[in-house]
């Protein structure tokens, strides 16, 4: 499995290293997303992508994260899913969508992060979603949020992840957990 590299920056005053996210794909087709919506703005400003393995569920600035579910939308409900939402835990306030069908396997499309420096994250299957009422709803594993872009322990799922903080590297390659 081939290993990915990624720049690490650390900001000073912030307990996180961020990334540089170029773009998300959908199923091998690049989402017209504006990369500025993951920029770290000093001053205050906020925002970023971060990769924390303290948090199960991710987060995805919010006009990224309305572009991503115009597609998962157009996806499942060609395939007759109905959309809805959910939450799994009592500490999950925010309800996340989810689509909803009876079936024995879902199709279930790959959404792809791009870092800067070529270094692609696959996100497949549970990376993505969460399955939940006898497998039949799928629960997105994505939260949006107002700036801020979090690569959480659910996206990671499937990946080995090694920050190098003396060379300012994320290293990460797909794993086979089982």
């Amino acid at each position: 499995m081939q290993m990915m590299t990624t720049k690490l920056h650390g900001i000073a005053g912030r307990p996180f290293y961020y990334v540089e996210l170029d773009g998300i794909s959908f199923d091998k087709r690049r989402l017209e997303i504006d990369p500025s919506v993951f920029r770290f703005e000093g001053g205050g400003g906020g925002g970023g992508v971060i990769v924390n393995s303290g948090v199960r569920l991710g987060q995805l600035a919010k006009p990224a994260y309305d572009v991503l579910i115009k597609e998962l939308d157009s996806h499942f409900l060609k395939l007759n899913y109905k959309k809805g939402s959910c939450m799994d835990h009592p500490e999950n306030f925010k309800p996340r969508v989810s689509y909803r069908k009876k079936v024995k396997s879902h199709v279930i499309p790959t959404v792809t992060f791009h870092f800067k420096g070529s270094a692609d994250l696959v996100l497949k299957n549970d990376a993505l979603f969460t399955s939940f009422v006898l497998q039949t709803e799928l629960c997105l594993g994505i939260y949006p949020d107002d700036k801020l872009t979090v690569i959480g322990a659910q996206q990671q799922t499937g990946h080995w992840f090694m920050f190098d903080t003396k060379s300012n590297q994320l290293l990460f390659r797909e794993e086979n957990c089982n």
